[in-house]
């Protein structure tokens, strides 16, 4: 049978694509991610289903619009444990994908707003005694390390979300 693939998923919550090296910005401001795009595959044109959080990411996770995610605003009703439809994770674990992710957006990382479904392994600012703190990207990179080394089989779907450039952005001194 053919190998498939590994996946990481990189979410920089916020971030846009025209101020990374890796999509043409004249300044070198993602080493790193330039690298990993040299190795991996780098879409060049992709289009968000909505402006906010929790409703890009109920559509990343399962390809559907907004209204069909039911993800539509910040109700507690408007979550993504409401949607009878598979996710990602869900999906990939069922075709034996280990599935793993480091969560520090506070909106995504709560297990009742769903996005943890199919995810066997959730890392979250909670996890490390930070309630209320945020995680930095150092300590994102830190912990996915960790969970990339501890995933004991192939293939896998690890998640890792950043949250630092979202408002109030406080770049270190």
């Amino acid at each position: 049978a053919p190998r498939r693939p590994n996946v990481l998923l990189i979410v920089l919550d916020t971030t846009r694509a025209d101020i990374l090296s890796a999509y043409g910005y004249p300044k070198p401001t993602s080493p790193s991610l330039d690298a990993l795009a040299r190795e991996g595959v780098l879409f060049r044109q992709a289009i968000s289903t909505d402006f906010w959080t929790l409703a890009a990411h109920a559509s990343l996770f399962t390809g559907l619009y907004p209204d069909r995610t039911g993800v539509v605003n910040h109700s507690v009703h408007d979550r993504l444990t409401q949607s009878s439809e598979p996710t990602l994770a869900e999906l990939a674990s069922r075709a034996g994908y280990q599935t793993a992710a480091v969560v520090t957006n506070p909106w995504l990382s709560d297990p009742k707003m769903g996005f943890n479904r199919g995810f066997t392994t959730w890392v979250t600012e909670d996890d490390q005694g930070r309630r209320g703190r945020l995680l930095g990207a150092q300590r994102v990179t830190d912990l996915a390390r960790g969970v990339l080394q501890s995933l004991d089989q192939q293939p896998f779907v690890l998640w890792v979300h950043y949250l630092d450039p979202h408002m109030p952005y406080r770049p270190p001194q």
